[in-house]
């Protein structure tokens, strides 16, 4: 969901929710759902230059992302930021 300010800053957040899923071939084993939710936060610089600052995980939750058996999974990232400066020609 984002939101216009005027005509330079806007700002947003979005939620990402995943269920419960399988693990294994027998469907015997299963991993957690997850929500995660993020935000950011832009400025237009200029008609083609536009700066972002964007938060992934702020909830800073641990998650599955897959799972390949009971003995291995990956996680997901934890909270992350980043800082773009997109230019457009």
């Amino acid at each position: 969901m984002d939101y216009a300010f005027d005509d330079r800053w806007s700002a947003g957040v979005d939620l990402r929710g995943v269920s419960s899923r399988h693990a294994n071939a027998a469907n015997t084993l299963s991993t957690a759902g997850y929500a995660l939710w993020g935000a950011h936060v832009s400025w237009q610089w200029s008609p083609h230059t536009r700066l972002t600052l964007r938060g992934r995980n702020l909830g800073d939750r641990t998650h599955v992302v897959y799972a390949l058996n009971d003995s291995m999974v990956y996680l997901g990232d934890p909270r992350s930021w980043e800082l773009v400066l997109r230019q457009s020609f």
